[in-house]
């Protein structure tokens, strides 16, 4: 069994975190919530259920509690690959164990900080105050933010193993995809291939069949099987998870031929999304990357998702699908090792059933202090199948 991470990387990430504490005057982290959160902590081998907390103190080795009672087997298989797990204390998350765990940390008195407060359940929230009155409760994530900026070597060598297997998806379904075929068939194509040539955990793809002039057709899924058609416009956003890892390839095909509506709108997607790229550089705040997306859209006379309500133009990933979207009043600034996923979408002027729209080339992108590297490689031509 290969080590994914080396150890180094934990103790890298350890160490940052208990910096950032220090600096704020933690006592103790309690991280969970967000998978990405999660993740930053287990290394690549824990499969988080987001139902989970981390309990990282200031000093010692940090505690795992499984929120998911359904899954206690989990425990014993993780027992199995010992040596592979960063983690070492893992139990069964109950008020007692919770409890008990800030007590042995001896944060009973002391601060509390919490990523992210704002998503803690009440239940939690409530027995946190009740058994530790004399804690200060504040939020943590400021600091799962800065500490998530450390990216290693070894982390982009698994974001491009990530990419390889959106790339080679795509050409999958590419290969399968045709007039006669049903959706559930070519789910099953890209999954065997991943399956069968990489040591993958899984994928979410979204398969959306759009009707040229019916952008309201929506999207469709294994459970609700549906032909592709002659005609019918087919977008394909493959998010591929490998050991934690998450980034997106997305492309709409044309099943027989194209429009000249859709291939219109297409070349402004894509110079929207060149718009986007090469704002991706650090420093630079989200709002303003989408913002430059979106002024090629206007200037084409067509509307974007920001007037349509109908979906972001890209958003940041990493340790999960979504680590916040590209909005025009999203002023998060861009870092060296930030990672994002750019596919800018455009809408005829009159937009509604029957009216045409595109959902624009995605590819997943590392920023590095040079500007943006794109990981995924796929042509950004819109294919005819």
């Amino acid at each position: 069994m290969e080590k994914i991470l080396s150890n180094e990387v934990k103790n890298a990430r350890f160490e940052r975190v208990r910096s950032l504490m220090k600096e704020r005057g933690v006592d103790l982290l309690i991280a969970g919530i967000r998978d990405d959160n999660i993740r930053f902590f287990t290394g690549p081998y824990y499969r988080s259920l987001m139902s989970d907390y981390i309990l990282f103190p200031k000093e010692g080795d940090p505690s795992l509690l499984m929120g998911a009672l359904g899954r206690t087997y989990l425990l014993f298989v993780y027992d199995r690959i010992e040596e592979y797990m960063w983690i070492k204390d893992r139990k069964l998350l109950t008020p007692e164990t919770i409890v008990g765990d800030i007590n042995k940390f001896e944060a009973s008195k002391g601060t509390i900080a919490v990523a992210d407060l704002s998503l803690l359940p009440q239940g939690m929230y409530q027995l946190l105050r009740k058994s530790f009155p004399d804690a200060e409760l504040i939020d943590g994530a400021d600091i799962m933010v800065e500490a998530r900026k450390l990216v290693t070597d070894e982390d982009i060598k698994i974001l491009e193993k990530t990419a390889d297997i959106a790339d080679a998806c795509y050409e999958e379904v590419k290969r399968i995809t045709k007039p006669g075929v049903y959706d559930y068939e070519v789910i099953a194509a890209w999954e065997y291939l991943a399956k069968s040539k990489f040591n993958y955990e899984g994928a979410l793809v979204n398969i959306m069949g759009v009707h040229p002039f019916d952008p309201m057709n929506g999207t469709f899924h294994p459970t609700v099987p549906r032909m592709i058609h002659f005609g019918d416009q087919v977008i394909f956003e493959i998010t591929p998870v490998y050991y934690g890892y998450t980034i997106q390839l997305a492309r709409q095909v044309a099943i027989g031929e194209d429009k000249k509506e859709i291939s219109e709108l297409y070349e402004v997607t894509k110079a929207a999304h060149r718009a986007g790229v090469e704002m991706l550089r650090p420093g630079v705040k989200m709002s303003e990357v989408n913002k430059a997306m979106e002024k090629v859209i206007f200037d084409a006379g067509y509307l974007p998702t920001s007037v349509t309500k109908s979906g972001p133009n890209g958003h940041a990933m990493g340790f999960s699908i979504d680590a916040g979207t590209f909005t025009n009043d999203n002023d998060t600034v861009i870092y060296s090792g930030h990672v994002f996923v750019i596919h800018p979408s455009a809408y005829a002027k009159n937009w509604g059933p029957g009216k045409p729209s595109v959902f624009g080339p995605g590819d997943t992108y590392l920023v590095t202090e040079s500007g943006a590297r794109r990981l995924t490689h796929s042509s950004q031509e819109q294919a005819v199948l």
